[in-house]
């Protein structure tokens, strides 16, 4: 497994979106806590 295949996969439209849903998630429950 080359050192560039997770960076491949993490540029991924499909990946990436999960990932701003998940970075969208996290905001949410921090903006909960703080207030």
């Amino acid at each position: 497994m080359t050192p560039q295949a997770p960076a491949r996969e993490f540029l991924n439209p499909r990946n990436f979106t999960v990932a701003l849903l998940l970075a969208a998630a996290f905001v949410g429950v921090l903006a909960k806590l703080a207030n």
